[in-house]
């Protein structure tokens, strides 16, 4: 379960522990059965709760849209649409540097990769020892800043290619939907 909100001042109760409020401007009712249910069950049990600064996801017709321009640029540059949107990925840049073993440098790389298209892992240095590499976020990452670049990006290319794209206020208005939208 995924509750968004807002963290309250962390206060402590006298017994030195300290306590933590988060606030909601709703709570989806699915949400807050769950919740009862598991204070219930918990009852003085210990749970996990992974709380991370909230980031607005893609909108999934943006990724759509996306993946269209890439289909159109493929067919007028007679290349695979993998090709195509894997080269924007690397061009975006939004990657990891990381610095391996070498032995399981091998097994990352294809642990990476296997998350889907756009996840590349290239190896920029390597020795007996170690490697080092960039490991390349896919677009199913991305946050709404994020896929606006990629999109930009793509939708230049479209337009110096004689394609026809969508007007900058739709593209905007695919970018703000957030994901679940109608």
């Amino acid at each position: 379960m995924e509750i968004i909100g807002q963290l309250a001042p962390i206060l402590s109760d006298a017994q030195g522990r300290r306590v933590i409020t988060i606030t909601t401007d709703k709570l989806d009712k699915d949400d807050a059965v769950a919740l009862l249910k598991l204070q219930e069950e918990s009852n003085e049990k210990k749970v996990c709760i992974d709380i991370r600064k909230y980031v607005e996801k893609r909108s999934t017709q943006a990724n759509r849209y996306m993946w269209e321009l890439c289909g159109k640029l493929a067919e007028k540059l007679k290349l695979p649409k993998i090709d195509i949107y894997r080269k924007y990925i690397y061009e975006l840049g939004i990657c990891k540097n990381l610095e391996i073993s070498e032995s399981a440098s091998k097994t990352f790389i294809k642990a990476w990769e296997d998350r889907g298209l756009g996840w590349i892992a290239e190896v920029l240095e390597k020795n007996e020892k170690y490697a080092v590499i960039n490991a390349y976020y896919g677009s199913s990452s991305f946050n709404k800043n994020q896929m606006q670049k990629l999109i930009k990006s793509i939708v230049e290319d479209c337009k110096l290619q004689g394609i026809e794209t969508k007007t900058p206020q739709q593209i905007e208005d695919l970018i703000n939907l957030m994901k679940g939208e109608k």
